[in-house]
């Protein structure tokens, strides 16, 4: 965890793969991911798994951001609930 404020926890990943593709892929996977993609996946179910298992957990609480830059990498930033407060 990166830290947290204002009640909220929040965890930060990054790589150094970029592009387009990627970013369009990750936000589509994010925003539209069930239970049925994970079953159905051959690959890369990682984030997918982890994202499923926080909206079960949080709800609409939890908070998805990602975003890439060339050269950069790409990085996803998850916001959530504090419960240790």
């Amino acid at each position: 965890m990166n830290g947290s404020k204002a009640g909220k926890a929040q965890c930060d990943v990054k790589n150094n793969e970029t592009g387009e593709e990627q970013l369009e892929k990750l936000q589509k996977t994010v925003s539209q991911i069930d239970i049925s993609y994970i079953q159905t996946a051959k690959k890369s179910i990682g984030i997918a798994n982890t994202v499923l298992r926080l909206r079960q957990y949080y709800q609409d609480k939890v908070q998805i951001e990602i975003s890439s830059e060339i050269d950069e990498g790409t990085e996803i930033c998850i916001r959530m609930p504090n419960h240790r407060e």
